[in-house]
């Protein structure tokens, strides 16, 4: 019989040694206060509960892990107090511990098949600061023009924004890990403008996401900010980040590709200094590159066509310098591509490919810029000097909050419409 126990501990050992060890740094996220009293299984245990991909055998698989866990605890308090007289008594400890855990994961499953029945899909994390979703679901797949009018339409209505905690992600056991945000909680501007954050407006809660543009990698580096993930990528794994915390997908979709497709088409080109304009690949980007993301992001997040709306890029000023020289001529080439994509607009309907919405950023910038009154930039410009950046910038590239707020409430008027 001892040759027997000890072969059993011997095995269980092996098990244990054989598993990873995590660290924080690779994805685990800090405990709550009310998570700390549940020991790793358990949480494990409680948040599959809430997954619509959990089922008996997932929670079961949790039970071995468990027994492991605490067989080294056990192991570790022996060396702390007196040698055991026998192998036997040891043991029997040990069982008699282990089928204590093993009622009390039964008591939890229990409690969570009840709360099932209870608890609103938008509550998909254990921490109580995830956004909760409104009467309507807004995705925003844009770039720092679209954070920054989505800042502002949130900070204006008076509604937290949230964001989701660096080295959080959606494809772990974990949803995505919450908390109220602010541009001080991050390292700095750039962190903040790239963050995915959510807020709720007028009855619609609007989910950013940040992506370097619909053209094929690689992508343009900027500043501390260097994507290691395609568009694509990073749309899958927004769409399941919505599913987890929302319960659901997103009822309209605004997507933007502009900006950052230029300075990628720059990079592909060999990042010259004196780069040449780049025609065919705006004709590229206007026939195949934004119908072909726009039916990618609709298959994605399964949103209709008729709810998937592509904004215009508004004017911005050429801006040639180290790094920046895609921009020497970005105003020209901006206006190129508004020139090309709404060859494809019914001016009647405002469909882009007989299909999908367009919002015309561009238009309600140019229009309210004239209503407000303000200088014209001078065609000579080519820098990023006060007398370049139009009246109601914050710079020469985005559009202030007096700009930015017609555009949102065009935005937020047409997902409010939309059946």
């Amino acid at each position: 019989m001892i040759k027997n126990l000890a072969a059993v501990f011997i095995c269980t050992f092996a098990i244990v040694a054989s598993m990873p060890v995590g660290t924080p740094s690779e994805g685990k996220r800090n405990l709550t206060a009310s998570e700390s009293a549940f020991s790793p299984a358990d949480i494990f245990i409680r948040e599959s509960a809430f997954s619509t991909d959990a089922n008996s055998s997932q929670l079961m698989e949790a039970s071995p892990v468990k027994a492991n866990s605490d067989f080294l605890s056990h192991r570790r308090s022996l060396q702390k107090q007196p040698v055991a007289t026998s192998m036997q008594t040891a043991t029997e400890r040990f069982e008699a511990k282990l089928r204590q855990r093993h009622q009390r994961m039964r008591q939890i499953r229990q409690d969570l098949n009840s709360e099932k029945t209870t608890m609103p899909s938008a509550q998909k994390t254990i921490m109580n600061v995830a956004p909760v979703r409104a009467q309507k679901l807004l995705w925003i797949f844009g770039c720092s023009l679209d954070t920054h009018a989505f800042e502002n339409s949130c900070n204006s209505a008076g509604s937290v924004i949230y964001s989701i905690v660096p080295g959080t992600n959606a494809w772990s056991s974990s949803f995505p890990v919450w908390q109220v945000a602010a541009p001080s909680s991050f390292i700095g501007p750039t962190a903040w403008t790239t963050a995915t954050k959510a807020c709720t407006v007028d009855g619609i809660t609007m989910f950013f996401t940040f992506q370097p543009g619909a053209t094929p990698p690689p992508p343009w580096t900027f500043a501390d900010l260097n994507f290691q993930s395609t568009a694509e990528e990073i749309a899958k794994l927004a769409a399941a980040q919505m599913l987890q915390t929302f319960g659901g997908g997103p009822d309209a979709i605004v997507m933007d590709s502009s900006v950052w497709d230029v300075a990628g088409w720059w990079v592909k080109d060999g990042a010259p200094q004196y780069w040449p304009f780049p025609s065919w690949r705006v004709q590229e980007w206007s026939d195949t590159t934004v119908p072909n993301f726009l039916l990618f992001l609709s298959k994605v997040a399964g949103v209709p066509a008729s709810h998937v709306g592509f904004r215009s890029a508004p004017p911005m000023t050429s801006h040639c310098a180290a790094d920046w020289y895609w921009s020497c001529e970005g105003g020209k080439i901006l206006d190129m591509m508004y020139s090309r994509i709404t060859k494809y607009v019914d001016t009647a309907t405002l469909q882009l490919f007989g299909k999908y919405h367009f919002l015309d950023y561009r238009k309600i910038v140019l229009s309210e810029t004239q209503v407000l009154g303000g200088k014209v930039v001078p065609p000579d410009c080519v820098s990023a000097e006060p007398r370049c950046v139009p009246s109601h910038y914050i710079d020469g590239v985005h559009p202030g909050i007096a700009l930015t707020t017609p555009y949102m409430a065009a935005v937020l008027g047409w997902v409010k419409g939309l059946v």
